[in-house]
């Protein structure tokens, strides 16, 4: 098989090859994750609080992700790599889908929500 260029076809276009009944779709495991990257070295930003940080890590629902957005074709990510590149170090804590969690979190680093608003401020700012 030759599996050059496949990461560039899309979940529908994969499905439409397959089902033409010329073609097998052969996936292998992926060596890396998709990633939510926060730029954490501003000082006034607010993802420069690990607090938030984690926050926003428990309200990303991986399982949905991989389920519906990637359509089944990869697991959950909890971290960087994916669990079978060697040499890593996989015993990290994990953050599960929790939005009460979150919700704490927030307002634990200050991020309150307004009075008739979801909208959460702290210090006057969104």
């Amino acid at each position: 098989t030759d599996d050059r260029g496949t990461d560039s076809l899309d979940k529908d276009s994969l499905k439409q090859l397959k089902d033409t009944g010329d073609y097998q779709v052969k996936r292998s495991q992926p060596m890396n994750t998709k990633m939510l990257v926060v730029n954490s070295g501003k000082k006034d930003n607010a993802v420069s609080d690990k607090t938030v940080r984690q926050a926003i890590g428990h309200m990303v629902n991986r399982d949905k992700i991989a389920k519906e957005i990637l359509d089944g074709q990869e697991k959950p990510a909890t971290q960087l790599f994916a669990k079978n590149v060697t040499d890593i170090n996989f015993d990290m804590p994990t953050r599960k889908y929790d939005l009460k969690k979150a919700e704490s979190l927030l307002d634990e680093a200050g991020w309150k929500k307004g009075k008739d608003s979801d909208v959460r401020q702290k210090d006057g700012k969104n």
